[in-house]
C-alpha cells in the first residue's frame, strides 16, 4: 500500500464506491463512517510501511497516571459534571480548544491561543466560555480559563481502555461492519482503531450534549473538531459552530474532505455551521468535490497575520530564515550542513517549532555556536518578525510558508526524500505552485544564490492566501448566522 497523501485517496475511493454501505451505520444518528475515516488515516499514516510490511501496531496501554493522580481526575471530572462552572452572562460564545495552542506570547508577555484568542482581542466576540484542556496552570494566560476539559479527557480514554480490554467478549457491530468494508479495499486496520474511535466519539456525545445544555452557549469557536462526539452534540442541540482553520486544509485532510455523494446527508454528520478559511486558496480546494457549498466557508483570513502588521515588512537584515517543523523524517543538520558551503557569506537566522525535539534543538544550537552568520530567534522574537526581516523563507511543511508567500517573501520548499511531498501537495492551485520554489538538498544553495539576486517580486490575487480583512471578515460571518 502507498503511504502518505496517497492513503487520503485510497479512503476517498473507499467513500465513493462503498456509500451504500456505510449510509446506514449510525450512532447516535451520525454515520459512523466519518467518525472513524480520520483516525483511519492517521493509523495508516503512522503504521504502514511503503513496502506492505506490518507496520508498528497501535499501544493500547492505559493511560500513565499515578493511582492518586487517577483518583483526582476521576474526582474533577465528577466534580465538573456536577457543578459545571456557570458562565457571567448568559449565552455566551464557548471557545473549546486545547493548552498546547496556547503557546504564543503578545507584547504584554501573555499566551494566547493565535487561532481562537483574536475573537477576544479584536472584540469581535465579547461575553465568553474558555474550555479547555488544561495539564497544568497558565498563570499568564490571555484568557480567562472557565472549564478545564482535561479530566472529561482522561475519562473518556479510560472508558476506551476499557473497551478495548472487553473486546474480544463484546461484539462491536458497527465497528466489525467497517471493517469488513475497509478490508473489501485491502485496507487492513486493527479493529481496536474502530472501537476506539467509536466509543470516543460516544462518550464526547453524551458528555458534551450534557454539559452544554448547563452552559448554553450560542456559538461555539474551535478548530478541527468536525467527525467528533463534541460537534455532534453541538449538531444534536443545534448550536451554531465556527470552525476557524489553523494548519492545512488543502485535498486530502480527511476530517474536511468528503465525496459529494455525502452532501445530502450532512444531516447526519458531525459538522460546522461555517469554516472560516485563511483565503480563497483553501476555500477553493474545499470546493472542488461539491460537498461544501459557497456560503458554508468564508475566507476570513488569521488573526496572527493582523496581529504582527506592525512589525517592519522593509528592514530586511537577513538572508534566510529556516524553519523547523518537527517532522521525524526531515534532518536538519544535513540542510545546515549544506548551507554552510554556501560559496558567500549570508545571515541565516532559525525559528524552531513550538514542539520541536529538544534534542534537535540542542543539536542544531551546538552546531552553529561558532558561526557568526548562524542565529536562533530568541524568545522574545517570534517567527513573523523572523519573515519580516528575512529575504528567502525555506521549510516544507509549515504554513509559515504560506504566510511568507502572503507578505512578500520568496519561499523555497524542500522536498522530503522519503515520499516527494511538501505542504504545497495538498494543493492543485497552479497560480499557488508558481510562486514556489521546489528544490531537494543537492539543489538548495543553486537555488538560493539565484534567489538571492532575482528582484522579481511576488504578487498574487488579493485574499487569495489570507482574506486581508480579518476583524470586518468576521464580524460579518458571525452576524450572517444570527440575521
Amino acid at each position: 500500500m502507498r503511504k502518505n497523501l496517497n492513503f487520503a485517496e485510497i479512503l476517498m475511493n473507499v467513500e465513493e464506491q462503498e456509500f451504500h454501505s456505510y449510509k446506514n451505520i449510525r450512532m447516535n444518528d451520525f454515520i459512523v463512517w466519518q467518525i472513524i475515516k480520520p483516525n483511519v488515516y492517521y493509523y495508516l499514516l503512522k503504521n504502514v510501511s511503503t513496502d506492505n510490511n506490518k507496520g508498528n501496531q497501535p499501544n493500547y496501554n492505559s493511560p500513565k497516571m499515578s493511582f492518586i493522580k487517577m483518583i483526582f481526575q476521576l474526582f474533577q471530572f465528577i466534580r465538573i459534571i456536577i457543578f459545571t462552572p456557570k458562565p457571567e452572562n448568559k449565552f455566551p460564545t464557548l471557545i473549546y480548544t486545547n493548552s498546547k495552542a496556547r503557546n504564543y506570547k503578545n507584547k504584554e508577555g501573555k499566551l494566547m491561543n493565535i487561532w481562537l484568542d483574536g475573537f477576544i482581542h479584536k472584540s469581535i466576540i465579547t461575553n465568553y466560555y474558555l474550555m479547555e484542556d488544561r495539564k497544568k496552570v497558565l498563570d499568564n494566560s490571555y484568557l480567562k480559563l472557565s472549564l478545564n476539559s482535561s479530566s472529561i479527557l482522561f475519562f473518556i480514554n479510560i472508558v476506551k481502555y476499557i473497551a478495548i480490554k472487553i473486546s474480544p467478549f463484546i461484539k462491536f457491530k458497527k465497528a466489525i461492519t467497517i471493517n469488513k468494508i475497509l478490508a473489501k479495499h485491502s485496507v487492513n486496520v486493527p479493529i481496536e482503531v474502530l472501537i476506539k474511535s467509536i466509543v470516543q466519539f460516544k462518550m464526547e456525545f453524551l458528555i458534551f450534549k450534557f454539559l452544554l445544555k448547563k452552559v448554553k452557549p450560542n456559538l461555539i469557536l474551535t478548530y478541527d473538531n468536525l467527525a467528533t462526539g463534541f460537534m455532534a452534540a453541538c449538531n444534536f442541540l443545534n448550536i451554531k459552530i465556527i470552525d476557524v482553520q489553523h494548519g492545512v486544509i488543502g485535498r486530502y485532510y480527511p476530517s474536511y474532505q468528503y465525496s459529494n455523494k455525502l452532501a445530502p446527508y450532512k444531516q447526519y454528520l458531525s459538522l460546522p455551521t461555517k469554516i472560516a478559511s485563511f483565503g480563497l486558496l483553501e476555500k477553493n480546494e474545499l470546493l472542488q468535490r461539491k460537498f461544501w457549498t459557497n456560503d458554508e466557508i468564508i475566507p476570513a483570513g488569521s488573526f496572527i497575520l493582523d496581529y504582527n502588521k506592525t512589525l517592519s515588512k522593509n528592514e530586511q537584515i537577513s538572508d534566510i530564515l529556516l524553519i523547523t517543523e518537527n517532522l521525524p523524517d526531515f534532518n536538519y543538520i544535513d540542510i545546515l550542513e549544506i548551507l554552510f558551503k554556501l560559496p558567500i557569506s549570508i545571515h541565516i537566522i532559525i525559528s524552531f517549532h513550538p514542539f520541536e525535539n529538544n534534542d534537535i534543538r540542542n543539536s542544531i544550537t551546538e552546531l552553529i555556536k561558532n558561526k557568526p552568520n548562524f542565529k536562533v530567534l530568541t524568545k522574545d522574537q517570534n517567527t513573523y518578525y523572523g519573515i519580516s526581516i528575512s529575504k528567502i523563507v525555506i521549510g516544507s511543511y509549515s504554513t509559515c510558508l504560506l504566510e511568507a508567500l502572503h507578505l512578500g517573501r520568496k519561499i523555497i520548499s524542500i522536498k522530503n526524500k522519503k515520499n516527494n511531498t511538501n505542504i504545497f501537495s495538498h494543493y492543485s492551485s497552479s497560480e499557488l505552485y508558481q510562486m514556489v520554489n521546489f528544490t531537494d538538498l543537492e539543489q538548495l544553495n543553486d537555488k538560493i544564490l539565484k534567489l538571492l539576486i532575482d528582484n522579481e517580486k511576488i504578487t498574487h490575487q488579493a485574499n487569495f492566501l489570507f482574506a486581508e480583512d480579518f476583524l470586518n471578515e468576521n464580524k460579518k460571518m458571525i452576524e450572517s448566522l444570527f440575521n
